[in-house]
């Protein structure tokens, strides 16, 4: 028996299980595979030939209808060269509809339209800048139907005009509307048929139809490709699908092998079960006799947590019952000095948009009960009664959150803490619990990993200014007494929840999410799985080593990134950052889309349903944010650098969208307004399943406009007085003929490039960065800049 139970367990539940339901499966499917084999032969060897007739017939007389509308606009467009774009835009051209029977516009165009606008004659939409593209190209494009679904459904033609010096002077656009393409399909279709007009390939929508639609129980009979469109023709008859019954004999066989495949599965797992009650039963005496073993092991995982709380109490009652031996060597002056608690903290600590360690100064647990009773004096001072805490994955931070909790309640606020979550379920936690205060103690990678503490109240992120206020109450001692309660909430489902309910991905991508062996890797991988993604984990399993910091805004960090995309054939990879508030997106052609060329496609998404919507960014951030969204009617606003004060200007401003070069992105479009990679990665992926024009992502990123861009470049000054450099240059420097923006630092912006210096929010050094539309222009920009740096000092070691 004793070797039964030890070949039990080394075997476990699961490949028993699954040998058990191999082989139902295998007798079921052949079984099924057999007798559907058979009657599919005789359905096809009855009706193939005349279903093949009738679909045939039905794409021809369709197809004759495309090439008639093409060749009636290949003959206006090649005979009318007097027309033309006359510079730009869109011209109404009335007096050619005679032309096109059923048509509500025709316009002339301009070739170079690259972005969507508004136009009295027609609406410009990425779809529409496309058919202009591809008519300038190849004379014609294909037929589409332009904005599917929506009121401002229409029909497209598009064909390029040449002048006397055979160049490309525009392009003719007819539009009919939506009405005219039911007219496109035949008048009568055979009563046992039914056809719908298709247009794209991985998405597909259906355009128009006919028929009797109950036909549609099945794959089509047919789909036929319209050439010259972005159509295809599905045909559905009776002999389609049949309803077949399976014999009495076949089920039997199939649900007797099921029957017997699980019982057999049910006594065995009942009998691991009774093993693993030994064990825990074991796992009890032996705590209670203090001869806890290392491990104990058990077959089924969800008692794991059983497991793992006993081995928790057993630590817990060690702790709090040290040995005789140690209370002996401990002098009564040495044990007052430890239970005297320290009343100051160190004034380094306290940063521009949070509270971090620095090289010099480590947090400490009498430090964050210093801390947190000053956060909870400051919450009861602003009418808050309680906050939320949370905390990464580490025990250095389960440790510091404890401490903050206990110097918090001292104060007299509640606490609800939420446990290890990434930082966007804190956020949302003081959403959705209605408490919009509390503090969260994490990592930061900037450079390497330093604990940080983020604090919010009143839905305000503390910057500078308030968390100076803090540090100089623990100094003054304002801090209030009381005597606050504690209680847990668990909040990821409810996150889970909230996030797919808002989310829609129109198609299964394939991506590769890179979660850095963090805390995002609890939530991250079941996240876009949920979402109906394709997903090939990388660096997803907590706590495992890292050869390289969960940094994305680095480009070296997203190496592995990339090669893991090209070897899975994915569409695209997602990076995180350690605690989930930051991202970078790599493509299938090698590309690397960072936040701010991010920000401009999520813009274009958000602009789509509100035109007028507010799209706020940060001064290290490329300019096209600001043309897409002043092209759409929106208006941009620009913000000083750093998430905290780009968080809080949001909300001053009401953005719908806000973002920052480092990564962080805050939607409030649909969503909560805090920074969330997570939302942003799903609304990304929204964005490019929903294409229009069925583009892999590659090719929607390529179609941005060009930029030759740096990343950060970080200079050291060597005295340290970087701010006072950065004044001297605002003040003495001279960029002519370039508009001068001093939000946070030095931004200085040409038509065809721009340029900011700025001092580091996180070192003690000056931070650049540079943008132009050619590379020309980029090294002019930084020549100016070099320049007139090296004017005020002219022995700093520049690298750009």
């Amino acid at each position: 028996m004793k070797a039964l139970d030890n070949v039990a367990l080394k075997i476990g539940v699961k490949p028993i299980n699954f040998l058990l339901l191999l082989i139902g499966f295998v007798v079921a499917f052949m079984g099924l595979n057999a007798y559907y084999q058979t009657q599919l032969q005789y359905r096809q060897n009855d009706s193939q030939q005349s279903h093949q007739f009738q679909a045939q017939l039905t794409t021809n007389l369709l197809q004759a209808k495309v090439a008639a509308l093409q060749s009636t606009l290949k003959a206006v467009a090649t005979s009318t060269t007097s027309l033309s774009a006359y510079g730009g835009g869109l011209i109404e051209q009335s007096e050619l509809l005679g032309h096109f029977p059923g048509a509500n516009k025709v316009c002339v165009a301009a070739s170079n339209i690259t972005q969507p606008q508004q136009s009295d004659c027609l609406s410009v939409s990425f779809a529409t800048v496309n058919s202009i593209r591809l008519a300038t190209e190849k004379g014609m494009a294909p037929i589409a139907v332009m904005q599917v679904g929506t009121e401002q459904a229409h029909l497209l033609l598009a064909h390029r005009l040449i002048d006397g010096f055979q160049q490309v002077s525009g392009v003719l656009l007819v539009s009919y509307p939506a009405s005219y393409i039911q007219e496109l399909l035949p008048n009568s279709v055979a009563s046992n048929a039914y056809i719908e007009l298709q247009q794209g390939t991985k998405r597909i929508t259906n355009v128009t139809s006919r028929g009797n639609s109950a036909f549609k129980q099945a794959s089509p009979f047919i789909q036929q490709p319209l050439e010259g469109t972005y159509w295809r023709l599905a045909y559905w008859s009776s002999s389609t699908y049949t309803d077949t019954t399976l014999p009495w004999a076949v089920l039997l066989m199939i649900f007797g092998s099921l029957l017997v495949c699980w019982l057999l599965r049910d006594a065995w797992a009942f009998y691991l079960l009774k093993l693993d009650s030994k064990t825990l039963c074991q796992q009890i005496n032996d705590l209670k006799a203090d001869k806890m073993k290392p491990e104990y092991h058990l077959t089924h995982r969800a008692l794991d947590d059983v497991k793992d709380d006993v081995r928790s109490i057993a630590y817990e009652k060690k702790v709090a019952k040290p040995s005789q031996k140690e209370v002996a060597s401990v002098s009564p002056e040495v044990q007052e000095i430890e239970e005297a608690e320290p009343q100051h903290v160190d004034e380094a600590l306290f940063g521009s948009y949070d509270i971090r360690e620095t090289n010099a100064v480590a947090l400490d647990p009498a430090s964050a009960k210093l801390i947190g009773a000053a956060i909870g004096s400051e919450a009861k001072d602003q009418g808050q009664q309680s906050l939320v805490v949370a905390r990464d994955e580490r025990h250095v931070s389960e440790q510091l959150a404890q401490a903050m909790i206990e110097g918090i309640v001292s104060s007299g606020c509640d606490v609800t803490d939420i446990g290890a979550v990434a930082s966007p379920l804190f956020y949302f936690a003081c959403e959705k619990l209605g408490i919009p205060s509390g503090v969260m103690v994490t990592t930061s990678q900037s450079l390497s990993p330093v604990t940080t503490i983020k604090c919010v109240l009143n839905k305000r992120a503390l910057t500078e200014d308030a968390l100076r206020g803090l540090y100089t109450r623990i100094e003054e001692q304002k801090l209030q007494v009381g005597n606050g309660h504690t209680q847990s909430k668990v909040v990821t489902d409810d996150y889970m929840s909230s996030l797919t309910d808002n989310v829609s991905v129109g198609r299964p991508l394939r991506i590769v999410i890179d979660c850095g062996n963090t805390i995002t890797s609890l939530i991250a991988p079941k996240l876009f799985k949920t979402l109906g993604c394709d997903v090939i984990e990388l660096n997803c399993e907590l706590g495992a080593a890292m050869s390289y910091p969960a940094n994305p805004s680095e480009a070296s960090n997203l190496d592995l990134l990339l090669l893991k995309v090209r070897e899975n054939e994915a569409e695209l990879g997602i990076a995180f950052d350690s605690d989930g508030d930051r991202l970078a997106v790599v493509d299938a052609a090698g590309e690397i889309l960072n936040a701010d060329r991010l920000m401009v496609l999520l813009a274009q998404s958000v602009l789509v349903e509100d035109p007028q919507a507010t799209i706020l960014y940060d001064v290290k951030s490329t300019s096209l944010i600001e043309e897409v969204t002043s092209r759409a009617g929106g208006k941009a606003v620009i913000s000083p650098s750093g998430y905290a004060v780009v968080k809080n200007k949001a909300y001053g401003v009401e953005a719908k969208l806000a973002g920052e070069y480092a990564g962080h992105i805050f939607f409030s479009d649909r969503w909560f307004g805090f920074e969330d990679a997570f939302y942003a990665a799903a609304r990304l992926l929204e964005f490019l399943a929903n294409d229009p024009l069925e583009r892999a992502p590659s090719e929607v990123f390529a179609a941005l406009p060009k930029r030759y861009a740096t990343e950060e470049i970080l200079v050291d000054i060597g005295d340290n007085d970087c701010a006072q450099f950065v004044v001297e240059l605002q003040t003495q420097a001279e960029f002519s003929g370039a508009q001068l923006k001093n939000i946070d630092g030095l931004r200085v912006e040409y038509p065809d490039s721009w340029g900011v210096i700025r001092v580091s929010n996180t070192q003690q050094r000056l931070s650049l960065r540079f943008e132009a539309t050619n590379e020309q222009a980029l090294e002019n920009i930084k020549q100016q800049f070099r320049q007139q740096m090296l004017q005020i000092k002219p022995t700093l070691g520049l690298s750009f």
